[in-house]
């Protein structure tokens, strides 16, 4: 987990970083879990754009419940990366480790 968040220093142990550029490029992001307001969606879905375009990564965005919206799902589509809209993690890592 690599926390980025403007208003925290340290997320759970993890040094936290203010935007996805500010990651140092030898960490690997799989994905990125966007937990916000819907509001915020697109912009960020903007900046993943623009960052893997820099980086060379394709990361899953994953939104939780009620974060998705149309704009941030298309500009992912049109980016050409994995778009998982309206899922928790959490409900969705249970659902799966009670499949094994």
């Amino acid at each position: 987990m690599i926390p980025i968040n403007p208003n925290e220093t340290e997320v759970l142990g993890e040094a936290c970083y203010d935007t996805i550029f500010d990651v140092p490029d030898d960490i690997t992001i799989d994905m990125v879990d966007i937990f916000r307001n819907k509001k915020y969606t697109a912009e960020m879905v903007k900046q993943i754009v623009e960052w893997s375009k820099e980086s060379g990564q394709k990361p899953v965005i994953w939104t939780q419940l009620n974060v998705s919206t149309p704009e941030a799902k298309q500009l992912a589509d049109d980016a050409g990366l994995e778009y998982v809209e309206n899922r928790c993690l959490m409900v969705e890592h249970r659902r799966i480790e009670g499949e094994l």
